[in-house]
């Protein structure tokens, strides 16, 4: 499972919703939307169903704004405090350490690019 919750942009303050913002975002909206959509549908033509069109954007808008904080406090909550205890696997796991290294003091240390893959494992 990715932790992806989408981004921000720096710029203008927008957020992209991507993996858990959207799937908390589209929950939002089924609960809440339904009460403007039908305040929509019962407002008479012109200014008035207008606004109600507005006040369902605006919501929208700050729904995506909600969701996002949301998934993002969670994610990087997550990335930073989880452990894993007493995982098993089904196979030998393959560990792969790859990139730059380089040597100081006569002793050898990972330097640059290090990436580490763990392949063949799943969790029970």
């Amino acid at each position: 499972m990715a932790l992806e919750y989408g981004r921000k942009d720096e710029a203008t303050g927008a957020v992209v919703l991507a993996g858990m913002s959207r799937q908390i975002y589209e929950e939002i909206d089924t609960l809440l939307s339904p009460l403007l959509e039908e305040a929509i549908d019962r407002a008479p033509d012109g200014s008035v169903r207008e606004v109600a069109v507005r006040a369902l954007e605006a919501a929208r808008g700050s729904w995506q704004k909600l969701a996002y904080a949301i998934a993002a406090g969670v994610v990087t909550h997550l990335q930073a405090n989880l452990e894993v205890w007493n995982a098993e696997t089904d196979t030998a796991p393959t560990l792969t350490v790859g990139g730059r290294t380089g040597t100081t003091s006569g002793h050898a240390h990972p330097a640059g690019d290090l990436t580490v893959t763990l392949e063949g494992f799943t969790f029970r």
